[in-house]
């Protein structure tokens, strides 16, 4: 009689793409945002996420990023221009890869001199200028 033995296993993939919740301005050099996390792992723990952004133009342009660690599912962009539009999406990413980027939003810096006051999820009311 011959036993033949078969193991399930699935093999793990990039995760699926987190959601942009909201891209809030706070100076004339910072944008907030906050994302939920994706809905697949891929199989494999998120390692982190990589926050993508850049200046609206005609030509579209590049986007630079910034690694975040994995457990926030938010972050301050700082160092940007005064009073351009940023397009921000975020990738999730564990040890297979990235995923597809996130939807993508948009926020108008404020121009130079102006700044905005915003509580966060720790309830302190926090003012960039």
């Amino acid at each position: 009689m011959t036993v033949y033995i078969c193991t399930l296993f699935s093999l793990a993939v990039p995760p699926s793409p987190p959601t942009i919740a909201t891209a809030t301005t706070l100076s004339s050099s910072s944008i907030a945002v906050e994302w939920s996390t994706p809905s697949n792992d891929g199989g494999s723990p998120l390692t982190g996420y990589t926050l993508e952004y850049r200046p609206q133009t005609s030509s579209g342009g590049s986007f630079m990023s910034d690694s975040i660690v994995r457990e926030l599912t938010e972050s301050v962009i700082t160092g940007l221009a005064p009073f351009l539009t940023y397009d921000v999406q975020v990738r999730a990413v564990n040890v297979i890869g990235s995923s597809l980027p996130s939807n993508t939003l948009s926020a108008v810096t404020h121009p130079a001199g102006e700044s905005t006051t915003v509580s966060n999820h720790r309830n302190a009311d926090v003012t960039l200028e």
